[in-house]
C-alpha cells in the first residue's frame, strides 16, 4: 500500500505528479480491504466494559473517500508520465475545453490554412498570398499598405 500520508502532503504542497495521484487512487482503493482485514483480525472489543478498542476508533476513521477515488480514475491516464511537462496526464474525453485546445495545438496548421481561405472568400482577394510567422499571419498586401501609410 502506498505512504498515503506522504503523498497527500505531496499534494497540498502543490509538488505532486500525475504518479503520485494515481498512488493515492491505489491506496484508497485498497482501504475497504484494509478494514476488513483489520476487523477480522482484531480481537474483540471489550464489550463488557462498554468501551472501544483503539483499533476500533481508527478503523471508525477510516474512510474510503470513493469520490475522490472515482474522480481520479476518470481524470488520470493509467500509464501517466512521471511530471507534468510532457503531457498526456489527463485521459481524452474528461474535459471538452482541454480537448478543444488540444486538438487546436494539433491541427494549427490546418487551422491556418482554413483561416486563411476564409479570409481570401470574405476579402475576395485571390491574389494576396499569405506570409506567416509561428505566432503571426498577415498578407502581403496588409503588409504593403502598412509600408504606404508609414
Amino acid at each position: 500500500m502506498p505512504d498515503l500520508e506522504r503523498q497527500a502532503t505531496r499534494v497540498l504542497s502543490g509538488a505532486a505528479t500525475p504518479r503520485d495521484l494515481l498512488a493515492i487512487r491505489r491506496a484508497l482503493e485498497q482501504t475497504p480491504a484494509l478494514r476488513a482485514a483489520v476487523e477480522s483480525a482484531s480481537p474483540g472489543s471489550s464489550r463488557e466494559s462498554g468501551e472501544r478498542s483503539p483499533l476500533a476508533a481508527l478503523l471508525a476513521e477510516l474512510e474510503p473517500c470513493d469520490d475522490v477515488s472515482s474522480l481520479i480514475a476518470q481524470a488520470i491516464n493509467e500509464d501517466a508520465p512521471a511530471a507534468l511537462s510532457t503531457g498526456g496526464v489527463i485521459r481524452p474525453g474528461f474535459s471538452a475545453e482541454l480537448d478543444g485546445i488540444l486538438i487546436a495545438s494539433r491541427d494549427a496548421k490546418t487551422w491556418v490554412a482554413n483561416l486563411e481561405k476564409t479570409e481570401r472568400e470574405r476579402t475576395a482577394s485571390r491574389r494576396s498570398r499569405w506570409a506567416t510567422t509561428r505566432s503571426l499571419a498577415i498578407t502581403r498586401s496588409d503588409a504593403r499598405q502598412c509600408r504606404r501609410r508609414a
